[in-house]
């Protein structure tokens, strides 16, 4: 016994059928989200993974993009394409050939014992001393 597939998916079902057709990219969520009226847009990808689920479509997922491949018609959609280029192509960035330097060390801040001001509240009226703890008064 199969079980009918949501209004929803057949639709998708048929927008990716006519991306693969056409060779065009798989639709993003958020278009399919638009196509379906559906106020998220997990509710295509949840619908993808149904279909996916059921055996009518394959998913090849990349880098924020899919392929989908219909399986009735052998059909998919357009490949992944990484943005990622490879060293030596014009647009990739170059290694630099800079010599480290040593660390170099900074004296330590010497702080003036003077303007040392306590932050912890006092334990018996929570009042830190900088703000009027009478408890904690710090000699002058």
């Amino acid at each position: 016994m199969t079980l009918p597939i949501p209004a929803h998916a057949q639709t998708i079902l048929r927008i990716l059928t006519a991306a693969a057709n056409a060779g065009d990219q798989c639709p993003t969520n958020g278009v399919l989200a638009e196509a379906i009226g559906a106020l998220s847009i997990s509710a295509p990808a949840n619908a993808i993974s149904l279909l996916e689920a059921i055996g009518l479509i394959t998913v090849e997922r990349g880098s924020c993009r899919r392929m989908v491949t219909i399986v009735a018609t052998g059909k998919s959609t357009a490949p992944v394409v990484s943005k990622i280029r490879a060293y030596g192509t014009s647009a990739s960035p170059k290694p630099h050939n800079r010599k480290r330097r040593p660390l170099e060390y900074a004296e330590p801040v010497r702080v003036d014992p003077s303007r040392i001001v306590d932050r912890d509240p006092c334990t018996y009226c929570g009042t830190r001393s900088d703000h009027g703890c009478i408890h904690n008064r710090r000699a002058a």
